[in-house]
């Protein structure tokens, strides 16, 4: 089996701690819901909180740092 060296770990996208991700989707589904539910109704609500809490999610998953 092939063993990583460090230079190829600093190549590893994501994988930060989960609390990293849940916060950040978190941060972004409650704006989401807000002007979602403006633009939309309960369906743009809908929709706002889980497209907010999906990409922030994903970003504070791979953000590196």
């Amino acid at each position: 089996m092939k063993q990583l060296n460090s230079e190829q770990l600093q190549n590893i996208i994501g994988g930060n701690r989960w609390t990293n991700a849940y916060s950040a989707a978190l941060g972004c589904a409650v704006p989401g819901v807000k002007y979602g539910k403006k633009l939309g109704g309960v369906w743009g609500a809908v929709i706002g909180g889980v497209g907010g809490a999906a990409v922030c999610g994903l970003a504070g998953y791979v953000r590196k740092g």
